[in-house]
């Protein structure tokens, strides 16, 4: 290998490296956004319009969290296509890990939801 070569295989590496703490870090702030909202809906009772309001705005939080995670892992894909020409699937090396990440922000979405929908509007005061 030459030692471009070699610089370039670096700084795929470490693009992987940095795409894939992306994917951590966008779901950690997806789950962070979603815990807000519960919390300011278990604290203040919200009126019907609010709940629907909430509603959304956790719908668009789980739907832009997971639409990030599927762009990295094909970002993730074109750089090891480059690292390894030869890997016939390299969009699935990981895709546990996007999985997981996925379905945590779809559990806690779902969660954030249910609450607002069922278990705010029994609140006193609603």
């Amino acid at each position: 290998m030459s030692d471009q070569e070699d610089r370039d295989r670096a700084a795929r590496l470490e693009e992987l490296r940095f795409a894939k703490k992306q994917q951590w870090y966008i779901a950690t702030s997806a789950v962070t956004l979603l815990a807000a909202i519960f919390g300011i809906a278990h604290v203040f009772t919200p009126k019907p319009t609010e709940r629907v309001v909430a509603i959304v705005l956790v719908g668009l939080v789980v739907g832009f969290a997971c639409w990030f995670l599927w762009k990295l892992q094909n970002h993730l894909k074109a750089t090891r296509s480059k690292l390894e020409p030869q890997d016939e699937n390299p969009w699935f090396r990981g895709v546990d890990v996007l999985a997981a990440l996925a379905g945590i922000v779809l559990v806690s979405g779902f969660v954030v939801a249910y609450y607002l929908w069922f278990r705010a509007r029994l609140m006193p005061g609603c």
